[in-house]
């Protein structure tokens, strides 16, 4: 068992595991497939955690950008994999968005940026499922750009063994503070997604052992810093970075199908400014770093 991050993939080693997994599931099935690795001390409180279970869609594409800062168009990746209401509510979502104006030479221009939206859906106490956006994330997820912060040396994280005993698997959802030596100054865990059901206590024993196993690994990576651009003389950078822990019998989601997960609380890094923070980091694939500050920026809102 071994998770990646940034896209690599550690081989198994002797007694430990490393890497990846996610639920590929049909929404019917997403609440009864999740119901507990774990047993519940108290059945009362596992089913108050039961109610918080997310079932989502991430939905990619690339979104146009008039010199005003409104959407003047958009492109879903493979629309034909996607559910019609799903298709439906993302395309309704991108005709409403209004962003800061991109500035090129301090005139505004049109631009393009790559999207990323979160569909989640919940099941109501009647049967329905509510469907609204749960997140969005715009932007370039990192390359071989002068003007980024780009990888350097990313060793993924050990699979926590006491995490791979019980099952656990979910998403780590990091930002680290980069100095200019391109090492990791700070660092937070801003959010963590189980796939795996418990109680209240449970659950949060099952976040720690992701979130010390991630937190270990990101103090060691090594990072490439500006060389130019408008960026390049700031004295740290903050990066968002998805780790998914998954585990070898489990699969990620083919495109435009759902996945479950219950959703972790969030915390804010002190050094970030309140305006630069996202609602929710779940929009962001798994593998990627994603610059905080840099992309356009939205400004309505991505929830409905």
């Amino acid at each position: 068992m071994h998770p990646t991050v940034d896209g690599v993939i550690l081989p198994p080693v002797k007694r430990k595991g490393r890497r990846g997994r996610n639920m590929k599931l049909r929404l019917v099935l997403l609440l009864t497939l999740l119901a507990g690795t774990f047993v519940a001390d108290a059945a009362g409180t596992k089913a108050d955690v039961r109610k918080t279970i997310e079932n989502s869609m991430l939905v990619t594409g690339t979104i146009d950008i008039g010199i005003d800062g409104a959407a003047i168009g958009h492109r879903l990746d493979q629309p034909e994999k996607l559910p019609g209401f799903v298709r439906d509510l993302v395309t309704k979502a991108a005709t409403e968005m209004r962003f800061e104006p991109v500035l090129l030479g301090g005139k505004p221009v049109k631009a393009r940026a790559k999207m990323g939206v979160r569909v989640a859906a919940r099941k109501l106490e009647n049967g329905n499922y509510q469907l609204r956006i749960a997140s969005t994330s715009f932007g370039e997820q990192g390359g071989d750009d002068a003007e980024s912060v780009t990888k350097e040396k990313m060793r993924p994280p050990e699979y926590p063994m006491d995490a791979a005993m019980r099952n656990v698997s979910g998403t780590v959802y990091l930002v680290l503070k980069i100095g200019r030596q391109g090492t990791v100054e700070d660092l937070v865990v801003e959010q963590i997604n189980l796939t795996v059901l418990g109680n209240e206590r449970q659950m949060e024993q099952s976040r720690k052992w992701l979130a010390e196993a991630s937190m270990d690994a990101a103090r060691k990576w090594k990072f490439r810093i500006p060389t130019r651009g408008e960026s390049a003389d700031d004295s740290f950078w903050s990066l968002r970075v998805p780790v998914a822990f998954l585990l070898r019998s489990q699969k990620e989601p083919a495109y435009g199908q759902w996945d479950a997960y219950i959703p972790g609380p969030q915390a804010r890094p002190a050094w970030i400014d309140a305006d630069e923070a996202m609602q929710n980091p779940d929009a962001m694939i798994a593998g990627g770093l994603y610059q905080v500050g840099k992309g356009p920026r939205l400004v309505t809102p991505s929830q409905g």
